[in-house]
Parts: structure tokens; sequence; C-alpha cells
């Protein structure tokens, strides 16, 4: 057992292979995360509320560097960046923490979240990133010292609830892939100083890095990722990270198991679709980690949130482009989405999943490694080829079928881990050994097709002296009440069930359900279907047997349990005479409410519903009280409201030769905008002029691009190409140009930077016109011209951006009206920068919860998006995000709000760089994503 060099007490936090020890007690940590910079700060706690009903008790959070120091020097730790704030609701809601403060952190975030002025000290060769180096290092020990001071009173070791620290992240992925050589011990000695420097700053916890198997016994725990489906990489190759789990098992076996990133998604990029993982997918991999003693478990992402416009990084090169992520990181349907409403399929998983750990994992981390379960039969219809024959794999422990059996388990129970990963279902025979209780099993399983299932043998039923011979049902959880226990299991609604119980059926009363008992042995034999809701009483224990879709529907009273198909309870307060729910219910639902009585004293007597009194009924039979309600369609609901047509206004003046350039900065010579201390994302205008002697007989432009960003260049108010991320080679511009002065134009599109990661490229991307501009010919008599744009006057936004046409209190008086109708076309003379302004009310009212969504049905080309002021997502033709979530702390409530938005037209077709492409958008709409209504019941016992 390893305690933490430094503290006081050793005692206060501790690790082994089994997991955490904190203040003396070990726990299993299972949570998600949540990104406090994705999220407003006024919506923090309805988040981490959400968390907590998820019955999560840990959250795993980066500190980006970016974040909350985007000018060297100039910190941020108020408002959206109140990392104190968030730590403190972390405690409030008694969710351990785990902190992940970088230097590198990735997160889809730009330049992996190291601040971009650190570029101009790159390129003036004062520091090599992510490296062993002297001044990355100083720069990085001052980073974790202005970290320090705001999270050490929150560690553990201090009374708080922060119980481990990140360094770095996935160092293997650079090892393996960047184009830098990097040995082992080079990484190793960074990684070693990075926690030296943390622990010189106080920071006096377990340390762990993700993916950085080259770190095992170097007292920095290695942490794992578990992502067995990634769109375009592989599909259901669950066997790859089985296998880099046992690896690290081997190799540091004083560890916990810590899964820090569980897919729960995956995030997307422009060009590609949106993967939405199937809940086949989650309880795959959720049940893997845990079978392969994972006690800490950390699902990616628990909360979505939002990558507003210019945090984000550029994206995977290699197999979408490098086009930049979508602004929403809702990562695929996260559990507690984007705009904070439940995906009920992910969420309730989870919560029955959690719940079942909280209780049963230490079955799996204490295992005696023993192994009494085998297949006898199941494959009889795969064929193996062998050198000289084929035989057949009835066993299903010789082919490569994606089929995978464990087993764990000690005195007081075991699980049989069996995961199904074909395309069929696959009916099995297992065979128990009689050395695991005295008697041999056979019995059958039918596991379907992408199914993942933990059952149970020789299993002892909690404050009983029941045991399960075995089950083809799962364990959810265990109850005990003052003289009765509650016990659940379940399975997929419709199949069948079976199960061998220690009990003779004279000791088993069927109270509800089709359930058919018979004497086997000295045992009874029961079956069943999973419909609705099955129970029997043996001695003084309940057993119920649900549908797998109610695992997380079961809420634990003192008095009982509490079954609901409610979109959502968000409390739940109990008193000796009074229940009292928090419920938020979705309009036009049947809303029905069971509790399972398990309390001998206590009746319903009551149930009021908004403070009217509704009906219940109660079935003596089955113990079970029964209400249900229908608020139908809301009425005073939310409702949002245009107050005004649509304006619009052009913002490309810059390309004319008349405009006044004089204010700009001048740059003597191409420098990136990094160097040149323009470090803020988003457009910019560069401007240059040159002279030709005569007209050209033939001029050609050449450039060479970063291969990342994107920009418009127009020549005396022509656009004459458009860059995605491509060089410009021999660029023809001969018809654009006259003798004397040429003006050249560019609008520049500072988007994103790589996240330092090699799979988005180089590591390092210098923004703007970092290179001469090279135009060359000849004139009509054969002289020929070489010129060199080296100079350039450059201005940082769009004139609308200077300008505040984004916000409220702008007076667009003087912009043009546009009708109320379905599709809006730029005419060819108004440019390639448009801008559209429309006033609205939003009205929720403190009932209802309805966030608002912005839906774009179709742009060209691209769109920035702004509320009061507020950039809150970027569109692409390209897809795949249409809808875009407004947090409601950017609303002004029964107010006016404003909607702004920068239309970006294509200009011409990208494939040919000529021609003529008109600019439009469809009309856009706002809707509330969906309507709950808070609604309160109470229960009044006697």
């Amino acid at each position: 057992m390893k305690g933490i060099k430094g503290n006081m007490n050793n005692r206060i936090i501790t690790y082994d292979n089994k997991g955490f020890i904190i203040n003396g007690k070990r726990e299993f940590l299972i949570g998600g995360e949540f990104h406090y910079f994705r999220v407003p700060h006024e919506l923090w706690e309805d988040r981490l509320q959400k968390m907590k009903r998820i019955g999560a008790n840990l959250i795993s959070v980066y500190i980006p560097w970016n974040i909350h120091e985007p000018e060297e020097g100039k910190e941020r730790w108020s408002g959206d960046y109140n990392l104190e704030k968030f730590l403190g609701l972390c405690e409030k809601y008694n969710l351990y923490i785990l902190i992940k403060p970088g230097p590198y952190v990735c997160a889809e975030l730009d330049f992996g979240g190291h601040p971009d002025w650190l570029i101009a000290k790159i390129a003036n060769k004062e520091i090599r990133l992510r490296m062993l180096d002297e001044g990355y290092l100083k720069l990085c020990r001052r980073w974790y010292k202005k970290v320090s001071r705001i999270i050490n009173p929150h560690l553990v070791v201090n009374g708080g609830k922060i119980v481990a620290a990140q360094i770095e992240n996935e160092y293997d992925h650079l090892i393996d892939y960047g184009e830098e050589s990097i040995t082992r011990q080079d990484a190793i000695d960074y990684f070693l100083y990075l926690k030296k420097i943390m622990e010189e700053c106080g920071i006096n916890i377990p340390k762990f890095a993700n993916e950085a198997a080259f770190l095992r016994g170097k007292d920095i725990i290695d942490t794992r990722t578990y992502y067995p489906n990634i769109p375009g990489l592989w599909m259901w190759e669950f066997d790859l990270f089985d296998d880099k789990i046992i690896d690290s098992k081997k190799e540091q076996p004083d560890c916990p198991i810590m899964i820090l990133e569980l897919q729960a998604g995956w995030f997307a990029q422009v060009g590609a679709p949106i993967y939405k993982p199937q809940i086949e997918v989650i309880e795959g991999v959720s049940k893997s980690a845990l079978i392969q003693g994972a006690s800490v478990m950390n699902y990616y992402m628990m909360v979505g949130g939002t990558t507003f416009p210019f945090m984000g990084a550029r994206g995977d090169i290699y197999f979408l482009g490098g086009l930049g992520n979508i602004t929403s990181y809702d990562f695929g349907s996260s559990p507690i989405r984007e705009g904070g409403k439940i995906d009920k399929n992910k969420f309730y998983w989870i919560k029955g999943f959690i719940r079942f750990t909280k209780e049963f994992a230490n079955v799996v981390l204490e295992s005696d490694k023993k192994s009494y379960v085998k297949v006898i039969s199941g494959g009889e219809d795969i064929a193996l080829l062998k050198e000289k024959e084929a035989v057949l794999d009835v066993t299903l422990n010789n082919s490569n079928e994606n089929f995978a059996v464990y087993e764990e388990g000690n005195n007081r129970g075991r699980f049989i881990f069996i995961r199904n990963l074909e395309d069929d279902n696959k009916t099995v025979t297992l065979n128990i050994s009689k050395n695991s209780m005295g008697k041999e099993y056979t019995f059958k399983t039918t596991i379907r097709a992408k199914e993942t299932k933990l059952i149970p043998i020789a299993f002892k039923i909690p404050g009983t002296g029941i045991v399960i011979n075995y089950s083809t049902s799962e364990v959810l959880l265990s109850r005990k009440y003052e003289k009765r226990v509650a016990f659940i299991m379940y399975g997929k609604s419709g199949t069948e069930g079976e199960m061998c119980i220690n009990k003779n059926p004279g000791e088993i009363t069927v109270i509800s359900g089709n359930i058919r008992v018979r004497k086997k042995w000295a045992n009874s034999l029961v079956r069943y279907s999973h419909l609705d809701l099955n129970i029997l009483k043996i001695e003084n224990m309940y057993l119920l047997i649900i549908e797998k879709e109610m695992v997380g529907r079961v809420e634990e009273l003192s008095t009982g349990l509490l079954f609901h198909n409610t979109y959502y309870i968000k409390e739940i307060n109990e008193k000796p005479d009074e229940i009292k729910l928090d419920i938020q219910v979705r309009e036009n639902n049947n809303n029905v409410i069971k509790i399972f009585n398990m309390a001998e004293n206590k009746r319903i007597n009551a149930i009021y519903l908004n403070g009217d009194e509704i009906q219940f009924m109660f079935d003596k039979k089955l113990n079970m009280y029964t209400t249900n309600f229908n608020l139908k369609s809301f009425v005073n609901k939310p409702w949002v409201q245009w107050t005004s047509n649509w304006k619009y206004i052009a913002d490309s003046a810059e390309i004319s030769d008349r405009h006044d350039c004089s204010g700009w900065m001048r740059l003597d010579k191409p420098i990136s905008l990094e160097e040149a201390g323009l470090i803020e994302h988003g457009y910019y205008w560069y401007r240059t002029q040159f002279n030709l002697e005569d007209i050209p007989r033939v001029l050609l432009m050449n450039y060479e691009h970063n291969n990342t960003d994107r920009m418009f260049i127009y020549i005396n108010g022509v656009l004459i190409y458009k860059s995605y991320n491509k060089k410009i080679r021999h660029k023809d511009i001969t018809d654009v140009v006259r003798p004397g002065k040429n003006t050249v134009a560019i609008l520049y599109a500072n988007e994103f930077h790589n996240k330092s990661h090699p799979h988005e490229g180089d590591i390092i991307k210098f923004s703007g016109i970092i290179n001469p501009i090279e135009i060359c010919g000849k004139y009509a008599n054969d002289k020929e011209l070489k010129i060199s744009l080296t100079s350039f006057y450059i201005k940082k936004g769009l004139s609308g951006i200077n300008k505040g046409y984004h916000k409220l209190e702008y007076n667009d008086d003087l912009w043009n009206s546009i009708p109320d109708v379905k599709k809006f076309v730029a005419e060819r003379q108004l440019g390639h920068i448009i801008w559209f302004r429309r006033k609205f009310r939003y009205k929720c009212g403190k009932l209802f919860i309805a966030p608002l969504m912005l839906k774009v049905k179709k742009a060209d080309q691209k769109l920035t998006i702004y509320v009061n002021g507020n950039a809150i997502g970027r569109y692409d033709s390209l897809g795949p995000q249409k809808k875009f979530y407004i947090p409601e702390s950017f609303l002004n409530s029964d107010k006016d709000n404003v909607l702004s938005v920068i239309l970006e037209c294509p200009g011409f077709y990208d494939e040919l760089q000529s021609g003529y492409k008109r600019g439009y958008m469809h009309n856009l709409v706002l809707e509330p994503d969906y309507i709950a209504k808070r609604t309160c019941m109470k229960i009044l016992l006697k």
C-alpha cells in the first residue's frame, strides 16, 4: 500500500491495486468528466446536481492554461473561470475530484490547452513544447504555482475533495506518432520533473498520467482510456483495451486500475456525422472495465458543454481532414447533455450501474482469482480453419469470434462476464464445477448481439441466508429494512430468465408475475419472463425482477422502493410522516409512480400533486401503492417571439482601393500573428500594394501556407483565391491586375491551432501571413518580373466586431430590412461577409425548464452566431451541426435579446477556385429544445 510522500499523515489517502483508501475508508470512485469552462458558471450547480442524482461520487476536470492565462501575465479566475467556486460546488455535492492542470490537457481545445503566447517563444527558440526543456519547464512551474494557490485548500490532505492530480496527457501518443524522437528515459525524466514541481507547489496528493505506459513503476499511476468505438478508426474493438488494462496490471501491480476516459460518446468534427453510441456500447465498456478490476471509472463525457467559437482545436487530419471540431461538445449525446437535458437511455442505465458498483464492485476487486465456470457449448455453427483441418469451435475459445468470458468473485459471490460483440445472438451452455458449491450445475443463457452481461453464481444475498446458485438475470441492488430485505435483479425486456436458489419450492411465494417454480435437487429452479415486475418472497426477503430499461428508475426510500417512469426526479426529501418529490415532467406523458412498501408500521394516507390531492391505488397482495398523472398540454408554457424583422449589412469595405488603413498595425516582414502579439482568434484583415510598369502577358501568384487556416485573397477588389488548408501554386492573376498601383487585401481566418497532438499534424501552427507572397510573370515584351510582397498592414477583427454589431446595444436603424421569408440570398456586390441581426423575446417562467435552441436549416457557407454579444456557435455547410444551444444565462428573460449572425459566403467553387457561388441563409428558427415542468408531489404517511 502506498502513501504520499510529504503528507503529515499518510493515512489520509493511500492506494493499492484495489483502489484508493481515503481517510481510512476504501472508496470505489465512479463518475464522469465535466468541463466547467464549457458551461456558463450560472449553470454549474444544475449540472452537478444531476451528476449527484446519477449516483456519481467522482468528477474529473481539466484546468486549461489557455483558459485562465490567455495573455501572458493576465489571469482570469472569475465568472465562467471561477475555479474556486466550481471546486466549492463539487464539495457541496460531496464529489471527489480528479484535477488535471496540464500543462498539456488535450480536451479538443485550441493548442491542447497551451496558451497561444507560447508560440512566439517557440518561434524565438526560447522553449521546446512538451519536452524536458528548461525554458518550458520554468513556465510550467509558474503555471502550477498559479493553480496551486486555488486548488491546494481543496486537496484531500487539507480537508478538501481533490484526491489525485494528473500530469500532462496522452504522452504515449506523442512518443509513438510525433515527428520528434523522444526516448523513454527523456519522457520519464520530463514527467518526474513535472511531478517534482507539483509537489514543491504543495500539490501533495497521488499523481497519475493518462496513457503513459513508460511511467509504470515510477510512482506515477499510468491510467487508461476505453474507446472501443471510434468512427473511421475502429468499431467494437474491446479486446484492444482489455489487453492494455491487463498489461497495466502486470507492470504496476501495486496501483489501482483507473479508467480516465470510459466511452460515453465521441467528439464530432466538421464534415463528419455525429456518432452517438448505442446503449450496448456504454453497457459493454462499463462492465468490461469493472471485470478487469477498475476501481476508478470516469465516463467521458458525463456532462456535455459547448466549445464556444475559437476555443476548439483543428481535429483529426488523417480521417476527417482537420477542418475543425464543431462547437457542440455534447460528445455524442452525453448522459447530461449540452443544454442540461437528460439523455434518458444513458442517464438511467449509468445510474443503475453506479448503484450496482457501490454495493458489489468489491466482489470483483477482492476476487480470489479462482475459476469454476466454463463454456461447454454454443459455437457448434462456427468452424475454425486450421492448417490441416477445420474444427468446430464448440466452446468458443479457439476462434477469432468477438466473444469473451471472464470470471471474478470471492466467498460472497461470483460474477460471470459474457460479452458477445458479434452480429448474431449466441446461446451458450455454462458448466459450474462442483468445487464451487459442492454440486455441479449446467445451464443455458442467450447473449444477444452486442450484449454484455454480468450474471451471478454462488451469490449470497446480503442480509439473508439465501444463495443464488446461478441466474441468467443480472444483479442490481439489495436494501435491508428493519425486518425485511429487498433484492432486485433485471433482464432485457421480453427475454426469458432462469435462476436456481438454495431453497425448496415450499419456501418460495410467488407474489407477482408469470413465475414457474419447481424443485431441482435440494434447490428451486425458477423460470420467468422479464416483463413488468416479478416479485417473489423467500423468508424475510422480497426478490424483485424488473426489466433492464428500469434499472436507473428505482429509488430507495426509508420505507420501501419507488419505481417511476417520469422524465427526472430532481430531489427526494423524507420525513417521518411525509415524502416529498421534486419532479420534472414532460407534457402529454403518462407518469406512473409505484411504491413497494417495506415498512411494517407505515402506510400511505394521501398523495398531493402541486397541492391538489390525487388518487392512488393499493394492491394488498403486491404490497404496492400506485399513482399516475398526466399534465397533458402545458398552459402558460415558455415562449419565444421575434420582435423585429431581420436586418443586414455588408462588411467587406477593406477590399476597396480607397479604404483607409493608416491606423492599422504595420508589419515590415512576414511574421506569425503570435509573434506580432495578435493571439486572439477570429478574422484578421491584411493589406498591401504592388506596382506594375505595364499590362502583363501573364502573372502568377505563389504562397506557402500553413496548411491549417483559411483566407480570402482579393486583388483590386476581386476575389481571386480562397484557400482552405491549401498552398497557392501558380495562381493566374493576369486578368485582375492593371498598370500602376494594385491593392491586395486578405481576409484571414485564424480559427484554431492544432491541439499539440500528432493526429492533428504539426505540433505547432504559426498563424497569419508567415511567408512572402511571390508574384512572377512576363510583360507583353517578354520582360520578366518578380515581386515579393513582404510588408503588410494588419487589423484585428471584422469591422462589425469592432463596432459591436453583435451586441444588443448597437443601433441598427440604418441597416436594410428583410421581409419575413424562408430564404435570404446575397447579391454578388454585397461581398463575402454579411451581418444579420434580429431581436426577440423569450420567457420561460419559474415552473419550467426549456433550454433555447437555434436551428439552422441550411446556409452556404459558414455562420458565426452571437446572442447578446456572446458567441454561441459556428455553422458549416459541410455539417454536421445544425442546432445550437443558447445558455439560459446569456438571455434576458422577457426583455429584448438580439441574435446576430455573420454569413461568410462561398464566393466561388472551392474545387475550381473560379466561377461564382452565391451565399444564402434559410430563415433561422428559435425554439425550446424540450419543455419540462417542475412538479411537487407530497406523499403523506401514517
